[in-house]
């Protein structure tokens, strides 16, 4: 167990001991939030992991790496997250260890992800007024995602060479994707909403095949093996965990350096809602979109961006990765959060100046005081 797991595990503990209590310290119901994700853990994860890693297999026959220009994890890793299935391609298809990493942890996590969930979801919870605004924070963080490959790939060792040709397809991508949400407009819109929906059906399907599977156990019933499904139902217990322990921490920051809070919102020029936001952008990018309506149009483009480069390093994802492939844990928080940092700088360059006449002040109080 890394230090960052142990820390989060330790405050999950603390919040089921509060609810063991009472919840005398009212952090039992950041627990009870972060184990009501398990059920929708289970639902997205369990079909969408069992049939990519027989996919993944499939592939490493039928799609030797030798045979194509480039590594086909780089292609699968660019359009799925890496709990969705583009990390257990990657494990199947890839026979070097950097490269596992590289595609099926690094590129993922950002691009991936932002591909095939934090974009559509984000687009079907934030209001047409502030789609443009995200879109646009958006692009300025698939800017920033080379960032996170360059570094990351430099921390597991991938040689100058090596980097350089894995990156050039991911330049082209990022490139294309860019100036597709900057000039799509509401067709780009549209796309990406029907992008979410069918990846949504997609996991539901898949589920009922292994429900099938597990209720009907029979052999002509038999869709994948039978190991993989104890295995993914474990892996989203332990996300769930960490999940709670990332809640519980956020609760407490929020709770004891609201002050600091403030300062760094002057700091920056953007107001508490947006440093909120990328505070929750770092545990789960859906619990950013609740206060997204609240934010300065400046704080809005800043976490938008983030979203796309250091979005889940501290969640669900983080659990994942430090379940299948542990020793790149360090690598995976660091290389995000300097790609976060990265995307930030930008957003914050590219970004309107801030105005606290953007949002009324009297709002702000009042739902702070609720």
């Amino acid at each position: 167990m890394n230090f960052p797991i142990a820390v989060l595990l330790i405050c999950a503990m603390i919040g089921l001991f509060d609810k063991m209590i009472g919840g005398k310290f009212h952090l039992a119901e950041e627990f009870d939030r972060g184990m009501t994700m398990m059920g929708s853990l289970a639902l997205t994860m369990s079909g969408i992991y069992c049939f990519s890693v027989m996919l993944g297999q499939f592939l490493s026959v039928k799609l030797p790496s030798a045979s194509l220009p480039i590594d086909p994890s780089i292609l699968v890793s660019s359009l799925l997250a890496t709990d969705m299935g583009a990390y257990s391609i990657a494990d199947t298809i890839c026979t070097d260890s950097m490269q596992k990493i590289f595609s099926g942890v690094l590129l993922s996590s950002t691009l991936g992800t932002t591909i095939s969930f934090s974009l559509p979801i984000a687009l079907g919870n934030v209001s047409h007024h502030d789609s443009k605004t995200l879109m646009t924070g958006m692009v300025y963080g698939i800017i920033a995602v080379p960032s996170v490959l360059i570094i990351g790939g430099l921390i597991i060792g991938m040689t100058i060479s090596s980097l350089l040709v894995n990156l050039l397809p991911v330049l082209f991508i990022c490139v294309t994707l860019a100036l597709c949400i900057f000039y799509g407009g509401d067709k780009a819109v549209h796309i990406f909403q029907k992008i979410g929906k069918g990846i949504n059906l997609l996991a539901i399907l898949l589920f009922a095949l292994i429900l099938v599977q597990v209720f009907v156990a029979s052999p002509s019933f038999t869709f994948v093996n039978p190991e993989l499904i104890g295995e993914v139902l474990t892996i989203v217990f332990k996300i769930s965990v960490i999940v709670c322990g990332s809640f519980i921490l956020s609760n407490l920051i929020l709770k004891y350096f609201m002050h600091q809070i403030l300062s760094l919102a002057r700091i920056i020029h953007v107001n508490e809602f947006a440093i909120i936001g990328l505070l929750l952008n770092l545990i789960n990018s859906v619990s950013m979109l609740s206060v997204f309506g609240k934010m300065d149009k400046r704080g809005q483009v800043m976490n938008a961006a983030s979203c796309v480069t250091s979005g889940f390093v501290f969640g669900g994802q983080l659990a994942f990765v430090s379940s299948v492939e542990n020793n790149a844990v360090l690598t995976f928080i660091i290389a995000k959060l300097a790609g976060g940092a990265v995307a930030m700088l930008i957003a914050a360059l590219l970004s309107p100046p801030y105005d606290p006449d953007t949002i009324d002040e009297s709002t702000i109080i009042s739902e702070r005081n609720e």
